[in-house]
């Protein structure tokens, strides 16, 4: 693993998940984020 793009971290344990770029929905993702981000800040 010469370079990592996406990692999970909980703890002290860290976990490496690979996924294919054609099989991830970028753009739900993003918004997924944006509503958790703005319900982390009320």
């Amino acid at each position: 693993m010469l370079s990592v793009k996406n990692c999970f971290i909980r703890g002290s344990v860290v976990r490496y998940v690979q996924l294919p770029g054609d099989e991830v929905d970028t753009q739900l993702l993003q918004d997924a984020a944006r509503k958790e981000a703005a319900v982390q800040t009320r």
